[in-house]
């Protein structure tokens, strides 16, 4: 593969905003990147943040409605500026899940 490309044999930026944009790419990019650790980082760490989405939404949707109402706009907001950021080969580290993704990634 070309340098700065992925196994979608797109650039390594649009590979990862794809990523953060639909949590599904970024568990496709975790098996099926084998040279670009970038690429296996962001999407490791979406899936793991879709993860905790998910989980978090379950959870406030028990609790409160109206709770998850305010919240959800928040999460999504963080998903946007992920996928920018990347997208513009800036780094994104969400705290935690991003220590996690190095750790997976390198493997």
């Amino acid at each position: 593969m070309a340098a700065g490309k992925s196994y979608l044999g797109l650039d390594r930026n649009v590979t990862n905003l794809i990523s953060w944009l639909l949590p599904f790419m970024g568990l496709i990019a975790i098996f099926a990147e084998k040279e670009d650790k970038n690429v296996k980082y962001h999407g490791w760490q979406s899936t793991a943040w879709a993860v905790v989405w998910f989980v978090g939404s379950t959870v406030l949707s028990v609790i409160s409605a109206g709770l998850l109402g305010c919240i959800t706009p928040f999460l999504f907001i963080i998903n946007i500026i992920a996928a920018i950021k990347v997208y513009k080969n800036e780094d994104f580290r969400l705290p935690v899940l991003a220590d996690f993704a190095e750790t997976q990634s390198n493997k």
